[in-house]
């Protein structure tokens, strides 16, 4: 996409302003320098680029949003307007930008215009990615310089960013990092997941304090419940005395509203009947008592105006006949005025005299004394005007002859100067073309360059192969026996790590029950070691002494002897002894049997548990030496296998990668290696055919010396012959102008002739010279200008003569129609004409005025009248409303009204706050209840409630403190609920874990995988990237550094900056400006690889030599230059340093100028 001209409609500052960039130039780069002082609107026009492509912001800064204060003169955002013409694959369109939120982009016609035709030509990138990746200023030139510091040089980084414009990318993928060290990071002690195992380990610990006997739970409840009721029931008591209370305080409340109440309602009684007038009367009473007094006093005021102006009427006069002729009396200004300058006729025959005398001097000068007729001497204007043209044009054609004749004597002297200079002639110039064209072919030809580079990158490519290889170990082998080694892949690996995980999981829980078990066999056996401690007989030993007691029976009856009684006796004792015992605590022998049942539970559960460890430790046993078998080398000891696994598996597509990068470098050197001597060969073939001694075998820059030389000795000589030829086209020249110049003069005689012959000045022998020409036409001007000025005066003297009759004439008529006697005096007579007719005019006019003054009287008189008779209808509508005879009596009347008014207003409110006190739900009930209520009656009960509450409240303390101690030792015991939660918090810990867990492998797993794109892309890229950045790096700081290099560290490579002084610094160590100029080097590289795969969109860069010097804003518009050969380049500045730098380096760069 390429922008061929940018209409500025209505947007910032502009309106209707165009930018032409004009087609795309067929030869030269497509380089536009904009150039304008502060404030002319750069910016604006970087902003317009960006808004026509992506659309108007929402918040513009180069609108004025409606009703908010903006720029003066700047357009409402309703009205901004971008225009372009674009040239879209070729094809160019007339789009336009409007300021909407859908269907901003629109045609010619003003139609809507498809978006994603746009979209394509830009290759899909958004706002932020084309600001980004083709626009560039001062702030993301900082930026730039700080992602070189934050990336440490990484070369991945570095190329990434530059050619997508990424400044921050670093940045991000550290902060990514740390996002994920949050969570887990090896030998970390304050990770999220050490914080939450050891959260695990102290619920572990409080659910084995909580474990307490379900019977103790039991007592607590039922105290917890008896203290419960207790407690509800003081509260019911408390409730009950607290709202009667309150109902009490209510009624005694309301009861002085009711008594105001009924007082209201006793006042307003007397007043009810009386009528309700219309609204506004008692405003209308006020206006209608003054506008009487008022009209009153006008209408007196105005018969006494229509009196005095009917006298004054009577005393002035009337001359109607002055009147008549004040016309004519005023027609008199101008003929009075002439009558005034004719006494001035005198004075100009004088004049008159002195101009004739001057014309006959002039005569004289001319030799033309006693004309009879001075007038027909005058010259036409065409002959004048074509003897002044010859008289200007004689001093250039006698200067023309002269000089074209030191022309052509200087001419043929240079002639014969270059003859002698110049060789013989000599063929040959098709085959010196030909070596031009080689020779031009050589110099754009790269390839040692690309030979060098190429041969650097497959030595990298080396060392990296074998860092590679090396980093295998223990494996080792051959690059191709790597490629044929069986891996188990990703997918293979993490089903393998997934089984060895569930194995472990299930290992954990049977060791964990297994030990769970053997705990509580440990603690049930001693319990019931220690029941069997005391004097409780149990289950064996009771059996013992029954069987002891019948086998002692036994014996005695058989022997029937008194040892055998006395045996049978003690034997039966003891048993009764031991059965009253147990009778005695048969519930601590009922508690010791299910304690053995438990036990007998409890150990067949840990027997099955050993079993499952045991199961899962020969599973475990048979995973690994499956991995084993997988494994293509053996784990070294005390690390992870399949761990191990992924890093190998990883590493070894590494390698791979590397081994194919180093024979695809291989393969570049040998095809740079053929271009390299098919160049030179190509320019060698090119020196034999012009015939120039040479080496055949010598390298590419010895034979380009040897054609630059051959070009330059062909070039000064066809230069000198050249120099030949064009003299004698001078001298050819010289001698058609000299010809030329002899034809004028000859011309020009002619010409003087034929213009005198029309007049009385051929009357010579001979045509005047141009001197006599001169002092002639100057004298017949001067006769012209004297013959004009007696014509002038004789008119006027006769024009004044024929004023002065016509006045005296005019003056003696008006005056006899008046009545006045003759008088010799004009002047006289006619002011005391004017006399009169002023004074007749000026009463007539008295008169008028005072007649519409009468009129305008009498029409206010009869208004007053009727606005009286308005007044006393008005008067008599309310005196019968309210029956009374007077005004003052409807004011009293109206005050009743507004009494009564008042009353039901205060009846309405006391309602309302009766309704309002909460008596009863409505006024009625409200009402009722407050009639009945005894005040006496209410405030003993109230004191009664108030007495009580002490007892109540202090009892309710009691309750509440009770209920507080048993929820309080029902919570320090437990229960099994109070382990359900331990156990529900447990469960939560661990979904936390696992879901922290994803996340850290997402994260993990995305800058792993952004890390190694960065590889894959710096490998892709690197070659010719490199080569590009190292070049304009060197040439933007002026041979300071004399190129890049790049340095193996780890898995990544670091950008070395190489010094001239032989030193090298990494990216890291270099100045501000210094990392500036690096980051400009490879973003212009970027855009110059971007070319490489498409058409890019055009670059703006905005003022970012602020800080560079002239030499380094020199060659950075070089560089620039060199882009306008791949696509289209703008460059805005404020220095016109700049933009005559800009069109120094580059001729063909087009200058745009902002007015300010």
């Amino acid at each position: 996409m390429r922008i061929e001209r940018l209409d500025l409609v209505r947007y910032g500052r502009f309106s209707d302003y165009p930018i032409d960039f004009g087609a795309r130039p067929e030869r030269g780069p497509d380089f536009h320098v904009i150039y304008g002082l502060n404030e002319a609107g750069k910016s604006t026009v970087a902003a317009a680029i960006l808004d026509l492509l992506f659309g108007i912001e929402d918040r513009s800064a180069y609108g004025a949003a409606k009703g908010k204060a903006s720029v003066p003169n700047w357009h409402a955002y309703n009205s901004m307007r971008i225009g372009a013409r674009l040239d879209l694959n070729g094809t160019a369109v007339e789009v336009a930008r409007l300021k909407r939120d859908r269907a901003s982009l629109v045609d010619k016609d003003n139609l809507a215009f498809d978006e994603a035709v746009l979209r394509a030509e830009l290759g899909g990138v958004d706002r932020e990615a084309f600001r980004m990746m083709f626009s560039l200023d001062d702030e993301s030139l900082e930026k730039g310089g700080e992602a070189i510091l934050e990336s440490k040089g990484d070369l991945g980084r570095l190329l990434f960013s530059a050619s997508a414009g990424l400044s921050e990318m670093s940045g991000r993928l550290d902060r990514l990092r740390d996002q994920a060290e949050k969570f887990y990071k090896p030998r970390g002690k304050i990770t999220e997941l050490a914080e939450k195992k050891r959260a695990l380990d102290s619920l572990r610990e409080e659910r084995d304090r909580l474990d307490t006997a379900a019977s103790a739970y039991a007592d607590l409840l039922a105290r917890r419940d008896e203290a419960k009721a207790a407690h509800d029931a003081a509260v019911r008591t408390l409730g009950a005395r607290r709202s009667r209370a309150e109902a009490i305080r209510r009624l005694l409340a309301a009861l002085p509203r009711l008594a105001a109440l009924a007082e209201a309602e006793r006042r307003l009684a007397p007043l009810a009947g009386l009528p309700t007038p219309p609204p506004g009367w008692p405003e209308a009473l006020g206006r209608l008592q003054a506008e009487a007094i008022r009209l009153v006093a006008r209408r007196e005021s105005a018969d006494t105006a229509v009196k005095g102006l009917e006298a004054e009427l009577e005393r002035i006069g009337d001359d109607p006949e002055a009147v008549a002729l004040l016309p004519r009396v005023e027609g008199w200004r101008s003929l009075r005025s002439r009558w005034d300058t004719a006494r001035d006729i005198p004075v100009r025959r004088n004049e008159l005299t002195a101009r004739q005398a001057v014309v006959a001097d002039i005569l004289r000068r001319l030799g033309r004394e006693g004309e009879a007729a001075p007038k027909a001497l005058l010259l036409p204007a065409r002959t004048v005007g074509a003897l002044e043209d010859l008289i200007a044009a004689r001093s250039g054609v006698e200067s023309k002859r002269a000089s074209a004749r030191g022309t052509l004597e200087a001419a043929k002297a240079a002639l014969a100067e270059a003859v002698e200079a110049a060789p013989p002639a000599e063929a040959g110039s098709a085959r010196t073309e030909m070596l031009e064209r080689r020779l031009a072919a050589a110099r754009r030809d790269a390839s040692g360059a690309r030979l060098a580079a190429a041969r650097e990158e497959l030595e990298s490519a080396g060392r990296k192969v074998v860092a590679a290889m090396a980093a295998l170990k223990p494996w080792s082998g051959h690059p191709e026996a790597l490629a044929e080694a069986a891996v188990p892949s990703a997918a293979e690996a993490a089903g393998l790590r997934t089984r060895e995980a569930e194995i472990r999981a299930r290992r954990r829980a049977a060791a964990d029950a297994f030990a769970q078990k053997s705990a509580e066999v440990l603690r049930l056996e001693a319990e019931a070691a220690a029941a069997g401690a005391g004097d409780l007989v149990g289950d064996a030993a009771a059996s013992d002494l029954r069987a002891a007691r019948d086998d002692a029976w036994r014996r005695h009856r058989g022997a029937l002897s008194a040892d055998t009684a006395d045996a049978f006796e003690g034997a039966m004792r003891r048993d009764d002894a031991a059965s009253a015992a147990r009778l005695a605590h048969a519930r601590e022998l009922a508690s010791l049997r299910e304690r053995a049942v438990i036990l007998a539970g409890v150990r067949v559960d840990r027997a099955r548990a050993q079993a499952d460890v045991e199961a899962a430790e020969k599973d475990e046993t048979a995973l690994a030496h499956e991995i084993a078998g997988l494994m293509p080398a053996a784990a070294p000891a005390g690390r992870d296998a399949l761990g191990f696994l992924d890093a190998w598996r990883t590493k070894r597509d590494e390698a791979l990668a590397l081994v194919l990068h180093a024979q695809a470098a291989k393969e570049t050197v040998r095809r740079v290696a053929d271009d390299a001597e098919r160049a030179r060969k190509a320019l060698g073939e090119g020196l034999a055919a012009a015939g120039v001694a040479h080496d055949a075998d010598a390298g590419m820059a010895a034979l380009i010396d040897s054609a630059e030389a051959a070009v330059a000795a062909a070039a000064r000589a066809e230069a000198l012959h050249a120099k030949v030829r064009e003299r004698r086209a001078e001298v050819l020249r010289a001698e058609s102008r000299l010809a030329t110049a002899e034809e004028d003069d000859a011309r020009w005689r002619r010409a003087w002739r034929d213009a005198c012959a029309e007049s009385w000045l051929a009357e010579g022998p001979a045509p005047p010279t141009v001197g006599a020409m001169r002092q002639t036409l100057k004298a017949l001007e001067e006769l012209r200008a004297g013959l004009k000025d007696c014509a002038d005066l004789e008119h006027r003297i006769a024009a004044m003569a024929r004023d002065r009759a016509a006045f005296a004439d005019e003056v003696a008529a008006v005056g006899e129609a008046l009545g006045f006697p003759p008088d010799e005096d004009a002047s006289r007579l006619a002011d005391a004409v004017v006399a009169r007719a002023t004074a007749a005019q000026d009463a007539r006019r008295r008169r008028t005025e005072r007649a519409e003054a009468l009129v305008a009287a009498r029409t206010t008189l009869d208004e007053i009248g009727a606005a009286l008779a308005v007044n006393r209808r008005l008067e008599q509508e309310m005196t019968s409303f309210f029956g009374v005879a007077t005004l003052p009596d409807v004011a009293a009347k109206l005050d009743d009204c507004k009494r009564r008014e008042a009353l039901r207003e205060e009846l309405a409110n006391e309602s309302r706050a009766i309704v309002a006190s909460g008596v009863a739900g409505s006024f009625d009930a409200a009402r009722a209840a407050l009639e009945a209520a005894d005040r006496t009656s209410l405030e003993q009960e109230l004191a009664d409630c108030d007495a009580r509450a002490p007892q109540e409240e202090a009892a309710h303390a009691e309750r509440f403190a009770a209920l507080t101690e048993a929820e309080r030792a029902l919570a320090a015991v437990g229960g099994d609920d109070a382990v359900a939660r331990i156990e529900e918090k447990r469960r939560t810990i661990l979904e936390e874990i696992k879901d922290g867990a994803r996340r850290y492998l997402a994260l993990r797993a995305g800058v792993a995988a952004a890390d190694q794109a960065l590889k894959l892309y710096r490998d892709r890229h690197r070659g010719a990237m490199m080569e590009r950045a190292s070049q304009a790096f060197c040439e933007i700081s002026r041979g300071a550094y004399r190129g890049l290099s790049t340095q193996p560290e780890g898995q990544s490579e670091t950008l070395i900056a190489l010094g001239a002084d032989g030193g090298s610094k990494s990216a890291g160590q270099l100045s501000k400006g210094a990392r500036f100029q690096l980051y400009l080097a490879l973003r212009v590289a970027g855009f110059h690889e971007l070319a490489r795969s498409r058409r890019p969109a055009p670059f703006v860069a905005d003022d970012i030599m602020e800080t560079f010097d002239d030499f380094r804003a020199e060659e950075a518009l070089k560089l620039f230059a060199d882009m306008g050969t791949v696509g289209q380049v703008i460059y805005l500045t404020h220095h016109g340093r700049l933009a005559e730098i800009a069109q120094k380096i580059c001729p063909t760069a087009r200058l745009h100028e902002l007015k300010a």
